[in-house]
């Protein structure tokens, strides 16, 4: 048998030396790939926010225009889940993270324009409070889910 020459594999030592460094390479890129993510979902959650609060100036506009604006059906706007086939804002919005929600909505039905939404994901760390002055200036903000709202 002919022996082949040129052709031999890798040792134990090269081995165990390329895996050390890749183990070296992970532990410094994990800790900060968590980091990117939590970033991410934090940015899905405000362009969500802007969406979702355009969604609810919409329908109130609707709902006003119709005649029919009230503090109950600001009420009911409360605790929407974005995601649901069957929440009131449906037709305005198109779907949203699983779990997203209005948790909190406060307008001023005599004009029939939104003050300012509060929007809460599972996703992300805080909700973010949507606030819109007179001249149609809106803010964000991130508050607490522990404010109780």
């Amino acid at each position: 048998m002919k022996k082949r020459r040129g052709c031999r594999g890798f040792t134990m030592v090269e081995l165990i030396v390329v895996v050390a460094i890749l183990a070296i390479l992970l532990a410094f890129a994990v800790p900060h790939m968590a980091g990117y993510i939590q970033a991410a979902h934090n940015m899905t959650a405000y362009t969500e926010a802007q969406m979702a609060a355009d969604a609810v100036q919409r329908y109130i506009t609707d709902e006003y225009e119709k005649g029919t604006l009230n503090g109950k059906i600001v009420h009911n706007l409360m605790g929407v889940e974005l995601d649901s086939p069957y929440s009131l804002i449906k037709d305005y919005i198109s779907g949203g993270q699983k779990g997203a929600r209005i948790a909190h909505v406060n307008a001023d039905v005599t004009e029939g324009r939104l003050i300012s939404i509060i929007y809460d994901s599972e996703n992300s760390e805080t909700a973010i409070l949507v606030t819109y002055d007179k001249d149609g200036n809106v803010t964000y903000e991130n508050v607490s889910k522990d404010f109780g709202w």
